[in-house]
């Protein structure tokens, strides 16, 4: 949102006005819509066809200032990855099965796989080992 307001050349105001002065934008008043696509999908491939979207808006309006040479208007994967999961550590993922540290890796873990399951190629994780290990037996099972 701050990107927009430097585009259009506005003061940008605290957050509490932020929303509202955003819709006043021309670039808002694109990107409005869009984002309650994003905010309304109910599949994260329908979401990330909305950022997508909402990326090739902001890009396209950064190209039209000339500042810098053009980016790409079209989002594309990065690496081949469609979406990074950084879910490590979380406490509400350890509260699912009943709190603590122990709850916290077996939480992290089950998302990462529930996320590897949906396409997800790229992990964030601070338990390293048992993330890897469970890929690994999650692989196995998938290319058997």
């Amino acid at each position: 949102m701050k990107l927009a307001f430097l585009m259009e050349r506005q003061y940008a105001p605290y957050s509490k006005w932020m929303g509202t002065a955003f819709g006043r934008l021309k670039i808002g008043r694109k990107l409005a819509p869009v984002l309650q696509g994003v905010l309304a999908a109910r599949t994260w491939k329908a979401r990330e066809k909305k950022l997508a979207e909402a990326y090739s808006i902001v890009a396209r309006q950064h190209n039209a200032l000339r500042i810098i040479k053009p980016l790409p208007t079209k989002a594309t994967k990065y690496y081949g990855r469609p979406f990074l999961v950084g879910v490590s550590r979380k406490k509400f993922l350890g509260r699912t099965i009943g709190g603590g540290t122990e709850g916290e890796l077996i939480g992290t873990v089950a998302a990462a796989l529930a996320a590897a399951a949906a396409g997800a190629s790229l992990f964030r994780v601070h338990d390293v080992a048992a993330h890897v290990a469970a890929l690994k037996v999650f692989d196995a099972i998938r290319n058997s």
